[in-house]
């Protein structure tokens, strides 16, 4: 085995093992890399599913938006086919975040999308990218000079660190593995100017591209640009041969933006117009106590305890919290000392300079300001920055660890240790102004053991990194120190994977967005129409999720904020003829809040079925309290009041003391008017702990604007043998009544109500009640459909028009312009057939027509009739209008995004001329 390959073993064997404890349940339990456990907080299944908390609330993107998408889009890849429009959200979108994100379609890492079903895939798609930012890592540090240990530690530090393990499933770690690589082709292109390097730069930076995350992009290539600069002088300073050496370095920056055009091109195009791009973000970025969790990475509690608590309301444990590890930041403060070459000390700093202004950008601190001035970055979010931040933290620590190694000098190896000391004393000092500036908070919120323990963690892993240093720095035998920084690596592992282990949660393959009867339900009735999904107090899952089963909503996120789409769903909610202010549009998801429907514009964009949650009434707040012991005899009296028709069913939060009970509940609800709705009995040995305990009865008519009561006896048990029912701790808001043995209680239960509110939506009929209402719109369009009356207005005003005035939505339609074939009434549709990223409508037009197309009016629509190409014009606001000559037979729609075919075709025609050159270089002679 040659030297080379022994020296990637420390990586290698430190990693595995790593990935192995950090992917445990996946590979031991054949579990999902997912927090596809989100979804059961939101019905359909939070109606009959248990009421456990989600292992992470904070992982909602990842469960509501990116899994899906690479869920659905890739099966369509896999099938080979690139998806180019995307049915299942906003009535129709470009495909990949309405085109933010083609270049995830591309991505070396997507490769497992291609290869296994989506379930499987994601489980590969984590830890590939946390080996690649490693070995990425380790190949710089080997450039640079760094031996085995020193690269191991630099590898470890990179691929492990906490920006990367709170955003795994998202596209930060995508984009970010590949910057060392960047760094590795900058210096090589610059130092040698090679063929094969200038090729390797471009590959490197168009897969950094590839990963289709712009702030990510531009934080790794300001470090690239800053690293290239060093080299440029450092070789200008040495030969003066800088020019031929930038020719080089530009030749494969160029190529780079080639290989990337597919992701670059069709994101900027999307971005332009889109309010994203003239949004501001805060220049503050986190307050200075959040440097604490450099030492204490749970310094604001954790989402996976439950005690997550932080000055900022808004903010999230993923964005605040960059935990780069105790022993690495000990080991960067080795860098920070040891004794290098000249040439490799400048490097030295620059990753010092580097790191500095990661840190001060993301806590909005002097000299990371600056760079505000920068175009984008006022946009962009400074807790991006602290993947460079990682970047350079590790090379400090791996350049460190092997110049302390290789010290021969004892005395200058004892003096060193001031580094580690150094960074210790400032983690701790900084650690406890922050505990004291926090000290009432903490107290108030009983943190103070949790805080302890991360205190105690902290000194055993600092003493113990300072005590291995501090052996190895009196050892002569080098290969004694090896030993201690191999065993400094592997603390460094430990300390990471145990700080992170658990906080990317897995679900068992039967919770990884399972169907409901609903769901079923309609995948069976609506996989050819559109669902409105009406969400007042959000109960309802947001995001994608819906299209996992097959369906497409009027609803989603909109990733382009598309003005006129927006102005028609603010319309769409409100009653028909009713003025609404117009609102900027905005780079946000797009529901439907409110009640007050105008089915008819809803039925335009083809949504036949309004869908919503089926509670009538549930407090949103006010804590949890046990009521106290429920023992023989005690009688509990609940009143609620009824919002909807169909009332059909009560839900009590019930908690056991976390044991098995005895004895029974004897219960019966009633109506106002003394009417018996049920009655029954359950044994306290079947109640779960914290589970509702269900009371259900036949829907009634007529029940909205009533009261129901609810009378609980306990029988048959004592105070250590009952299970009771949980309060809210604040009064009760909502109407509700409740008294224990007749004496008035102020709170109310924990409670929730269940109704099929029939009228609720107007002349939308109840098809359907179960874990969602369901209900059927009369005014839904097909796919495609004629009109006999057209009104010409600017689209700008459709909407409007079509909300204020009465119109029928089957025979008549708003256009942008006067058509060139008139719309005739004996015009008919015969046959629609939808594919992806096709619309084949079969049409009877013997005096022409104008025909209706229900999908959005988005510029990569070609169309043509009877084979010859056709125009189309904007629509009821939203939709294509098509004038149909007489005689007409098949109208066809192709959708393609404008930008993606030719960015697609320069990026294979940069990655086949490099590998063709590469070829040939290769294949040429030596002289």
């Amino acid at each position: 085995m040659t030297a080379r390959r022994q020296a990637i073993l420390p990586l290698l064997a430190v990693m595995i093992v790593a990935l192995l404890a950090l992917f445990e349940r996946e590979w031991r339990h054949d579990e999902v890399f997912s927090p596809a456990d989100l979804v059961f907080q939101f019905y359909p299944w939070a109606h009959d599913a248990s009421r456990a908390p989600a292992a992470n609330p904070t992982r909602s993107d990842e469960a509501f938006y990116h899994q899906p998408l690479m869920a659905t889009h890739f099966a369509r890849l896999r099938d080979g086919a690139f998806p180019d429009y995307d049915d299942s959200r906003l009535s129709g979108v470009p495909s990949f975040f309405n085109g933010l994100d083609v270049g995830r379609a591309f991505s070396p890492f997507s490769l497992p999308y291609y290869l296994l079903p989506s379930d499987q895939a994601v489980n590969w798609y984590g830890p590939l990218r946390l080996l690649v930012a490693a070995l990425a890592m380790w190949l710089f540090l080997r450039d640079l000079g760094a031996g085995a240990v020193g690269a191991a530690a630099g590898g470890v530090a990179y691929g492990l660190n906490g920006h990367f393990l709170t955003w795994l499933s998202a596209p930060m770690p995508t984009v970010a593995a590949w910057l060392p690589l960047v760094l590795r082709q900058v210096r090589r292109c610059i130092r040698r100017g090679h063929w094969v390097d200038i090729a390797g730069l471009a590959l490197a930076l168009g897969a950094l591209l590839l990963g289709t995350y712009l702030a990510t992009t531009f934080v790794c290539l300001f470090g690239a640009a800053v690293y290239g600069c060093l080299e440029l002088w450092l070789v200008a300073r040495d030969d003066g041969r800088a020019r031929r050496r930038l020719v080089a370095l530009g030749a494969g920056g160029l190529l780079g933006l080639c290989v990337g055009a597919v992701a670059l091109w069709p994101m900027l195009a999307a971005l332009r117009g889109s309010p994203a791009s003239t949004r501001v973000m805060s220049p503050e970025g986190a307050p200075w106590a959040n440097l604490a969790t450099l030492a204490l990475p749970d310094f604001w509690g954790s989402p996976l305890r439950g005690n997550w608590w932080h000055p900022d309301a808004s903010a999230n444990y993923p964005e605040h919290v960059a935990y780069f590890g105790i022993v690495v930041v000990v080991l960067a403060g080795l860098g920070l000392v040891a004794r290098l070459p000249r040439d490799r000390s400048l490097v030295r700093w620059t990753f010092v300079l580097l790191t500095v202004v990661a840190l001060t950008r993301a806590y909005g601190g002097y000299p990371g300001r600056w760079l505000l001035v920068l175009p984008g970055q006022a946009q962009s979010n400074p807790f991006r920055w602290y993947a460079l931040a990682a970047c350079g933290l590790a090379a400090l620590a791996g350049l460190g660890l092997q110049a302390w190694v290789e010290e021969p000098d004892r005395r200058r190896r004892l003096w060193q240790l001031a580094g580690p000391v150094g960074v210790v004393v400032a983690l701790a000092g900084v650690t406890a102004a922050a505990l004291m500036a926090f000290l009432p908070e903490l107290r108030a919120l009983n943190l103070q053991p949790f805080e302890r323990a991360q205190l105690t963690r902290f000194i055993a892993i600092a003493g113990s990194s300072l005590l291995l240093l501090g052996v190895a720095a009196w050892a002569q035998d080098q290969r004694v120190r090896t030993v201690c920084g191999l065993v400094l690596v592997g603390l460094a592992a430990g300390d990471l994977v145990q700080a992170h282990r658990g906080f990317n949660p897995s679900v068992s393959r039967d919770r990884y967005y399972p169907s409901t009867p609903s769901l079923a339900w309609l995948r069976d009735q609506a996989s050819e129409t559109r669902l409105a999904p009406v969400d007042t107090v959000a109960d309802l899952v947001e995001g994608h999720v819906w299209g996992m089963y097959g369906l497409s909503t009027v609803t989603g996120f909109d990733f382009h904020g598309d003005a006129d789409y927006q102005a028609f769903m603010q319309l769409a909610q409100h009653p028909r003829g009713t003025m609404v202010p117009a609102r900027p549009p905005t780079w946000d998801y797009v529901g439907l809040r409110r009640d007050t429907l105008d089915l008819r514009m809803l039925g335009v964009l083809g949504a036949r079925f309004i869908v919503a949650p089926p509670v009538d009434l549930t407090p949103r707040a006010g804590g949890y309290v046990p009521i106290g012991p429920m023992v023989d005899g005690r009688t509990v009296t609940f009143t609620v009041p009824v919002r909807y028709d169909g009332v059909r069913g009560l839900d009590l939060l019930t908690a056991t003391y976390a044991r098995t009970n005895r004895g029974r509940w004897q219960w019966r609800v009633t109506l106002d008017d003394g009417r018996e709705l049920a009655r029954g009995a359950v044994d306290q040995a079947t109640l779960r702990d914290n589970e509702w305990f269900r009371m259900a009865w036949t829907p009634v008519d007529g029940s909205a604007g009533r009261t129901l009561t609810l009378v609980l006896r306990s029988e048959g048990s004592d105070a250590t043998s009952s299970a009771t029912l949980l309060a809210t701790g604040t009064p009760a808001t909502l109407g509700t009544a409740f008294d224990i043995d007749g004496t008035t209680d102020p709170r109310s239960l924990w409670f929730r109500s269940f109704s099929t509110a029939p009228e609720r939506f107007g002349e939308a009929r109840l098809v359907r009640a179960g874990d969602l209402n369901i209900y059927r719109n009369p005014h839904a369009r097909p796919g495609a459909w004629f009109v006999d009356r057209v009104n010409v207005v600017t689209a700008d005003r459709h909407a409007s028009a079509m909300h204020t005035r009465v119109f029928d939505t089957a025979r008549e339609a708003w256009l942008s312009s006067v058509p060139s074939h008139r719309a005739t009434p004996t015009a008919r549709v015969t046959s629609i057939s939808l594919d992806d990223d096709e619309r084949v409508i079969g049409v009877d037009a013997p005096d022409g027509g104008v025909l209706i197309v229900g999908d959005r009016a988005h510029s990569g629509w070609d169309v043509t009739i009877d084979g010859r190409p056709a125009a189309w014009q904007v629509a009821n606001g939203v939709l294509l209008g098509i004038a149909v000559p007489p005689a007409s037979r098949v109208v066809r729609l192709e959708f393609q995004q404008p930008a993606v075919r030719p960015a697609l075709g320069l990026t294979l025609l940069s990655v086949c001329g490099i590998a063709f050159a590469s070829l040939m270089s290769v294949r040429r002679p030596r002289s």
